[in-house]
């Protein structure tokens, strides 16, 4: 939704999914995930498997191979981004240990200096968050333990749209998890 309209279009869609307001929003572009990245000295990941681009595609300059591997930004941002056979399931997946990783990286490095290079730099960022609750945020944020971090996928399936990968939603099913995260419903073990 958002190369189609923007913010205020993706902010509608998810409250509109959700039936919760987003009051806040930051977009990262790849000029803010490459700077974060290079700050990191990159990010060590296990890629899966070999991911090699097709000429003439958006992937066409990436070239990883299976194994533990110092990821750049941009090959992060590759990695990110690569549909597999599994379609959007997997790459939503590789998209949350990214996550996982770069959280225990921040945690790890996250001190006055590093607070300071953070606020020198969130001007970059489209967002509505001013600096000062962002390094509140972002300080709240590295103080979770990532271990203890839940992620979540939605329950879905993939479908495809004119030749097009997409992760279509079950609408009760994600309703109850977002009951269940923001603790309007009991979470019992099943």
């Amino acid at each position: 939704f958002y190369s189609q309209g923007g913010i205020s279009l993706t902010k509608a869609v998810v409250e509109d999914i959700f039936k919760i307001p987003i009051p806040y929003y930051m977009v990262l572009q790849e000029a803010n995930v490459n700077n974060m990245i290079r700050q990191l000295g990159g990010i060590s990941i296990y890629v899966e498997q070999p991911i090699i681009g097709d000429e003439g595609k958006e992937l066409s300059a990436v070239n990883l191979h299976q194994g533990y591997q110092n990821l750049s930004g941009p090959q992060l941002i590759s990695y990110c981004r690569h549909v597999d056979d599994s379609g959007e399931l997997g790459r939503v997946q590789r998209q949350q240990r990214v996550l996982k990783v770069i959280q225990r990286r921040m945690a790890e490095r996250f001190d006055i200096t590093n607070a300071y290079d953070a606020f020198s730099f969130w001007g970059t960022f489209d967002t509505n968050i001013s600096a000062f609750s962002g390094i509140q945020l972002m300080y709240a944020f590295n103080s979770m333990q990532a271990e203890r971090t839940e992620y979540h996928i939605l329950p879905g399936k993939n479908v495809q749209v004119n030749s097009q990968q997409y992760w279509e939603t079950e609408p009760v099913e994600s309703q109850k998890i977002i009951g269940k995260t923001l603790n309007a419903i009991e979470n019992k073990t099943e």
